[in-house]
């Protein structure tokens, strides 16, 4: 008889459900009295397939470090330094003016075509706009205006009239804004007869000139500086010919720039200067910007300024050893009681050359001032002025001179006559002229045709002015 509670109990023979087949070499049971019988399994075997096991793939390190620093430099200069790159402008043959148009008693500016079509306005609104100068890559015009209050602060502004961009918001009228020819991330200007300079992307500003002004800065007093105040009544870049970056400086710079630094020469850009001080115009040459201006000659304290006369403007030559100093009313030359012309220099000494001065007239009374050198450096123009009195002077005309002589110094153009700058091509000499109602108009005179053509708009009494350096590759 069968006991009903043992009918479903499985044969002793059966393997457990739980349990996989046993075999008499993997049925060993634990040591351990309380725990459950273990087996073994054995391992799946896997049928052979069309397909080898696919393997883990490592990038060595020596690969990985490297590709990845590149691939972060790349969009560190898609993402940071190509946003923050100049655009391009087409200003070949662009002239950039300032007048006031229709008598309005504001001036502001405009930009035309060298032969005076297609002019456009570029700066609309209140205040006047004065003094533009370009860039020296012709992508960016420099100015100052009083259009956001009552002093002259500086500005920047592309040529199409777009980002128009304050750089200046410190008390004293601003003036003479010019971009360094070798980096047009520094722009010097005058504030209240203070040289200065300035980096449009980092805002930092520098103390040029007047030495005197370094001094202060540095909290160092200096008793004749206050009795006898020095001024920086207008300035000019010397034409440094540092070569340009290499291909790998360029994106390095541009990093540097982007941390207010610069990889750029323009350390070593030189520039000269007219101090005023007492009434008297001086001469200052900054050979390079970390360097130490020359303001006077001989052992102190017999000192003396480089040159002294009434009224002083300068020009370097285009090769960068000559600066061309027109000087009027100056004194001790060839002892002379007074002497007016232009007197040459050199870059690196400051020393007078022997070239025989061009307008030599030995008076104060008339004299050259405004000189300009032609893109060759075989032509020189000025400005002829006539100062019957110290506190009068009446423009003559336009002087013109070859530097080899065959054409000495002497008046081409009569009149009222201003401002003579080159084309960068040399085919054209621009000026400010005064025409009819007393309206100045910005004039062209082509070289080769030997014409002249008023370019401006007639309605417009221009006040300055300046030419794009870009030219046609």
């Amino acid at each position: 008889m069968v006991d009903d509670q043992n009918s479903n109990d499985t044969p002793l023979n059966d393997p457990s459900p739980d349990q996989g087949p046993q075999s008499s070499d993997t049925g060993q049971q634990s040591s351990d009295p309380g725990d459950e019988p273990r087996v073994k399994r054995r391992r799946p075997v896997y049928e052979p397939t069309l397909f080898e096991e696919k393997k883990r793939f490592r990038v060595p390190r020596q690969i990985a470090i490297p590709g990845l620093i590149v691939v972060c430099g790349i969009l560190f200069y898609f993402l940071v330094i190509v946003p923050k790159q100049r655009h391009h402008f087409d200003t070949v043959g662009k002239l950039v003016y300032s007048g006031d148009l229709n008598n309005s008693g504001q001036t502001h500016l405009f930009l035309m075509n060298s032969d005076g079509t297609a002019i456009s306005q570029l700066s609309p609104g209140s205040g006047s706009d004065t003094v533009p100068a370009f860039a020296p890559d012709g992508n960016q015009i420099a100015f100052v205006s009083n259009r956001d209050g009552s002093t002259k602060q500086l500005y920047v502004i592309d040529p199409d009239g777009t980002n128009r961009l304050q750089l200046t918001r410190t008390v004293g009228v601003k003036g003479n804004p010019a971009f360094a020819p070798v980096d047009y991330d520094t722009i010097g200007f005058t504030s209240a007869g203070i040289l200065e300079t300035i980096n449009p992307s980092s805002g930092t500003v520098e103390t040029i000139l007047p030495v005197l002004s370094k001094t202060v800065q540095t909290g160092t007093s200096d008793a004749a500086g206050a009795a006898s105040p020095t001024t920086v009544d207008s300035f000019v870049w010397s034409p440094d010919k540092t070569p340009s970056l290499a291909w790998w400086e360029q994106p390095v710079n541009s990093i540097l720039q982007i941390f207010g630094q610069s990889n750029s020469p323009i350390s070593k850009q030189g520039l000269a200067a007219v101090e005023e001080t007492n009434g008297e115009d001086q001469l200052a040459i900054q050979p390079t910007l970390d360097g130490d201006a020359i303001t006077t000659v001989g052992t102190p304290p017999n000192t003396q300024p480089i040159m002294s006369a009434q009224k002083i403007s300068l020009a370097w030559s285009p090769d960068d050893k000559t600066l061309a100093v027109a000087v009027l009313g100056f004194t001790g030359y060839r002892n002379m009681p007074k002497f007016s012309g232009i007197l040459f220099m050199d870059r690196s000494t400051g020393h007078p050359l022997l070239t025989p001065p061009l307008f030599g007239i030995p008076n104060d009374q008339v004299g050259p001032q405004s000189p300009a050198y032609s893109p060759d450096g075989t032509t020189l123009v000025c400005q002829v002025l006539q100062q019957p009195d110290i506190t009068t002077t009446v423009s003559q005309g336009l002087g013109y001179a070859k530097l080899d002589g065959s054409i000495p110094g002497r008046i081409v153009i009569s009149g009222d006559i201003e401002q003579p700058k080159f084309s960068p091509d040399g085919k054209y000499l621009y000026f400010i002229q005064s025409v009819a109602n007393g309206v100045h108009a910005l004039r062209r005179a082509d070289l080769a045709a030997h014409t002249i053509k008023n370019i401006s708009d007639p309605t417009t009494d221009v006040t300055s002015y300046d030419v794009s350096p870009q030219v046609k590759n």
